[in-house]
């Protein structure tokens, strides 16, 4: 995943995991994710960050939205 490999220590949640509408089998699916908000934590070298992620169908309909919040070495947070 680019920037994030090797980066995440620990998944801390999910927040707001909808499942808005079915995904069937034929169906062409796009992932979608945007960094919502990041921070360091009290030791400095590690970040809490949280990422919003879609999964669009191929109608552009938001199938799985969801709020994943994750803990590790934080080369975002600065």
């Amino acid at each position: 995943m680019g920037i994030f490999h090797g980066s995440a220590i620990a998944m801390i949640g999910i927040r707001d995991w909808q499942f808005k509408a079915p995904i069937f089998v034929s169906d062409t699916l796009h992932f979608v994710m945007e960094l919502v908000s990041k921070r360091l934590t009290n030791s400095g070298d590690r970040g809490i960050i949280d990422r919003k992620f879609s999964l669009l169908n191929q109608k552009g309909e938001r199938t799985l939205p969801g709020i994943f919040r994750s803990g590790g070495v934080c080369i975002l947070c600065s």
